[in-house]
């Protein structure tokens, strides 16, 4: 896959673009008895662990649930085109940054509450990586949620520095406290699915689970 740091060349039958800011997300699903082998041989610490698992920054695990009345509504047109446009911005903006600096260098730090905000959940996820009384295939995946979380802190700020109206994003000079929360809130979230995945003597095909591994 790109690495992300560097330009790169899109070409079309039709058209060629450059996108700046190049960035490949992939989300995907798995059928639980697809899965199981996998499973079996991260908790197990068998040689067919090849680390698949870990692989994936963010894996929800859904509980079965009882499906009744659901009626799916139509797309808002308005959000449709409010992302079409943030995407478009996003893969070509500089972000504040002066285009002869290299993306390998631009940094942008937290703000002094979202700071505390950070190193609070930090020191907790800090001892569920050390808790040995937990999987160790679900400490190493914890392990990268220490990376994980000042990403996902960046990206909400960057969506909410977006003006629909004008189709611009704001300058980023540093990431909020209200960015950090809800990054945190989605962090905690995640892992308590990835707890449920990685807990021991589970069997997935017969709880009829479904795994939807996103990468980012």
């Amino acid at each position: 896959c790109f690495n992300g740091f560097g330009q790169y060349d899109n070409d079309r039958m039709h058209n060629s673009t450059t996108a700046k800011n190049m960035l490949l997300s992939i989300y995907g699903t798995i059928q639980p008895s697809v899965l199981l082998p996998y499973q079996r041989a991260t908790l197990e610490g068998t040689s067919q662990d090849d680390g698949y698992l870990n692989r994936f920054q963010i894996i929800v695990n859904p509980r079965p649930i009882k499906r009744s009345g659901i009626v799916q509504e139509p797309l808002d047109p308005k959000l449709q085109s409010d992302l079409k446009a943030f995407f478009e911005l996003a893969g070509f903006d500089n972000f504040g940054f002066d285009e002869t600096v290299e993306l390998k260098q631009r940094a942008v730090p937290f703000s002094n509450g979202a700071e505390e905000i950070f190193l609070s959940w930090w020191k907790d996820i800090t001892k569920s990586c050390e808790d040995k009384s937990l999987p160790e295939p679900l400490r190493r995946y914890l392990r990268k949620y220490q990376t994980f979380l000042p990403k996902l802190a960046l990206i909400l700020q960057v969506v909410s520095s977006f003006d629909s109206t004008k189709e611009e994003l704001k300058t980023t000079t540093q990431v909020g406290k209200a960015a950090t929360l809800s990054a945190v809130k989605l962090a905690r979230y995640f892992e308590s699915h990835a707890r449920y995945l990685f807990a021991p003597n589970r069997n997935i095909v017969a709880e009829d689970a479904e795994i939807f591994p996103v990468i980012y």
